[in-house]
């Protein structure tokens, strides 16, 4: 009771303090007041009254219509967003982050400051105001976020930056306003909040460019992104007025020995795929100043991850390490729609209560490739003529680059492609030789070379091929391996001559090869027209056997 009669007294208050800061207010008051008394000497209290009555109903009618125009906006200004608080169900740790245990031990660095550490402001520091997690979609940067919230037992509140777009001009700064006061009223309850805006380069990109710095004239149009940026770096600084009301609470709390609020503390974060397009006042120090990288897994964090998943299903005995040899780059978002979502699937077609590592490997070719999609009165020349055309790429593949091995090799119809191999790294590379470029043009090239050698002439479907062979030309034209660096996308002559030399010798080099390993690509391309798909394991065999 004296809590809710606390928050009634603030509002008078709060009112009173406004009048005593601001002049002008205080002068039109005053002067209302004076002019009101002026009136009822000069005119009688019957004139006034009716004088005043006539202004009240104007007051009214213009009071009535504000509502109206301030309940549209409201409408208007409302999104769809997230809040996590401590106790919910849906609440995760740090310890359900895998894969990442550098990034988690960053995090580590956040959670007494979230948890209100005394220490930290006794020794004069200012908690950082935020952070932006950046990096490829799945790499789990918002995961990150609601485990970090549920480890330092603070409130998340989240919104998708998108959601602060708007028709009308003034309604991106009316959500920006409403995201804000949420994130300090969980604050306050919660002693701290993370107020995360997901994809923030749809909010925070450089002003003057094509979407946070949109200028917009006119009452309808655009996404008003710089008003709402620009409100959102003033509310990050603390300069937003509800400070004031809070003044007010704590004065009449005071009057009945209640304790004070506290604003609580906000930390501000953001997550992005493109951190290159941010303006640089939303990212400079003081405001979300701390960029952090989450990169696709390494192979201990990918073996980490799949175990983690894989307890949470039903399944015959896996290889991970098999599974980690195969998925060189592959986000957690990723393993986990692989393991949980797509390999239930397929083995519940196929009448089975648990899944396999076939499942797993068979769901992450979708994943890759698409959905199958076979052709069913596809003659049986043309699918001959597939089954060589990917045999010729597995043959090539087997026997040129050996930092790789063969993951699937397939003759049906998966999205736009008619059938496909698929290599996967041993190891994990952040660097390669040129050198392993070149063998990855020849293994390209083994596609339409071996499907001469053994159908007799060339077929369409090469495309695709020949057009990462020019995008490999041109890598290394650019680090100089035709002689001198390529500045810009036109080769000079001298350079075209010997692209020319080089790509003739490939493709000699390549035929050979092929001519030497006919019998290898006749045999695995017969096992494809048989069987239609192969694993790794299945077409490996079929190729040291001969």
């Amino acid at each position: 009771m004296r809590a809710k009669l606390a928050s009634l007294l603030a509002i008078p208050v709060y009112i009173v303090r406004f009048l005593r800061r601001n002049k002008t207010a205080r002068s039109i008051l005053l002067n209302g007041a004076g002019l009101f008394v002026v009136v009822w000497l000069i005119a009688g209290p019957q004139t006034t009254l009716a004088i005043l009555s006539m202004i009240l109903r104007t007051v009214s009618a213009i009071g009535f219509l504000m509502i109206q125009f301030i309940g549209l906006f409201w409408f208007l200004s409302r999104s769809k967003s997230i809040t996590i608080v401590p106790g919910d169900a849906t609440e995760l740790t740090l310890d359900d982050y895998k894969g990442q245990p550098a990034l988690v031990n960053l995090m580590q660095e956040w959670l007494k400051i979230l948890r209100g550490s005394k220490a930290f402001t006794d020794m004069g520091g200012l908690p950082p105001s935020g952070m932006i997690l950046y990096g490829p979609p799945g790499t789990g940067k918002s995961y990150m976020l609601k485990c970090l919230a549920g480890s330092a037992g603070v409130a998340l509140h989240s919104l998708e930056g998108s959601s602060f777009s708007a028709m009308f001009i003034g309604v991106p700064v009316l959500k920006t306003l409403a995201f804000v006061n949420k994130a300090r009223n969980l604050a306050r309850e919660y002693k701290s909040c993370i107020a995360y805006i997901d994809e923030i380069d749809a909010l925070g990109s450089a002003r003057g460019g094509q979407q946070g710095g949109m200028a917009v004239g006119g009452f309808m149009g655009g996404s008003g992104g710089m008003g709402a940026l620009t409100t959102l770096l003033a509310e990050i600084d603390g300069m937003g007025s509800e400070r004031n009301m809070t003044v007010a609470h704590n004065i009449t709390r005071s009057w009945f020995g209640l304790p004070a609020i506290h604003e609580g503390f906000v930390f501000w974060t953001g997550g992005t795929n493109r951190p290159e397009v941010l303006d640089k006042a939303l990212t400079r120090p003081g405001r979300m100043e701390h960029l952090i990288a989450v990169d696709p897994p390494d192979g201990p964090g990918r073996h980490e991850i799949f175990s983690y998943y894989l307890d949470k299903v039903q399944h015959d005995p896996v290889e991970v390490n098999i599974l980690v040899s195969q998925t060189q780059g592959i986000t957690p978002a990723a393993i986990q729609s692989a393991i949980m979502r797509s390999s239930p699937r397929i083995a519940l077609a196929e009448g089975r209560d648990h899944i396999t590592r076939l499942d797993i490997s068979r769901a992450l070719i979708e994943q890759t490739m698409g959905i199958a999609n076979p052709i069913g009165d596809l003659p049986k020349d043309q699918r001959w003529q597939i089954c060589v055309h990917e045999a010729s790429h597995a043959c090539a593949s087997w026997l040129l680059r050996k930092d790789h091995h063969i993951a699937f090799v397939s003759a049906i119809r998966r999205g736009a492609a008619l059938g496909f191999m698929l290599p996967v790294q041993k190891e994990s590379t952040y660097a390669v030789p040129l050198a392993s470029m070149i063998a990855d043009i020849r293994v390209s090239l083994a596609g339409d070379i071996g499907t001469r050698i053994v159908l007799g002439q060339r077929w369409t479907g090469a495309a695709a091929d020949l057009e990462h062979v020019r995008q490999r030309i041109l890598y290394l034209a650019w680090h100089g391996v035709f002689g001198g660096i390529m500045l810009g996308n036109d080769p000079s002559k001298s350079m075209l001559e010997m692209i020319d030399r080089f790509m003739r010798e490939q493709w000699d080099a390549t035929e050979a090869l092929l001519r030497e390993n006919e019998g290898r690509v006749r045999a695995l391309a017969e096992q494809l027209m048989e069987k239609e798909e192969l694993t790794g394991e299945e077409a490996t065999n079929v190729l040291e056997a001969l």
